[in-house]
């Protein structure tokens, strides 16, 4: 829903003219990264006497993800990659896929018990890793077609 709703608004944004490319897919990204973030946060405080909660917050956090792949870096690849984005786009995804292939192992190591406190610390660093992925991405990306992709032909 939100990757649906993201791309409406940052297509809208863009044939405006009111702010720039970049600006919306850094704006977007952000959303798509803080508020998860946030949602990660306020898991880490839930208890097993309310489970539904976490559920809700857990889906809620996911569910703004969406922003990212209607007006963020997903959509961004296209932009910067020109003829070449479908390349990029599977070298950028098979980086990501790291972190599904190693996750479970640091989780593992983290939570040996599986207590409440040892899940606050996975919480954690998901959260820190969401807020670095934001930084990062707010601060380096730009909506305009990369040198080495222009006049390919």
């Amino acid at each position: 829903m939100c990757a649906m709703i993201s791309s409406v608004i940052s297509d809208k944004l863009i044939i405006s003219g009111t702010i720039s490319k970049s600006s919306i897919r850094k704006i977007f990204n952000g959303i798509g990264l803080i508020v998860p973030m946030i949602a990660v946060l306020l898991l880490s405080m839930v208890t097993c006497a309310n489970p539904y909660m976490g559920v809700a917050l857990l889906a809620f956090g996911v569910g703004f993800l969406g922003c990212n792949s209607g007006a963020g870096f997903q959509v961004n690849i296209n932009e910067i990659g020109g003829d070449f984005s479908g390349i990029l786009f599977g070298i950028s995804n098979t980086f990501a896929t790291i972190s599904g292939i190693v996750s479970p192992y640091i989780v593992g190591v983290l939570t040996p018990d599986s207590t409440q406190h040892e899940w606050q610390h996975v919480f954690y660093l998901t959260a820190v890793i969401y807020l670095f992925g934001a930084i990062v991405y707010i601060l380096f990306s730009k909506a305009s077609i990369e040198k080495w992709a222009k006049n390919c032909n």
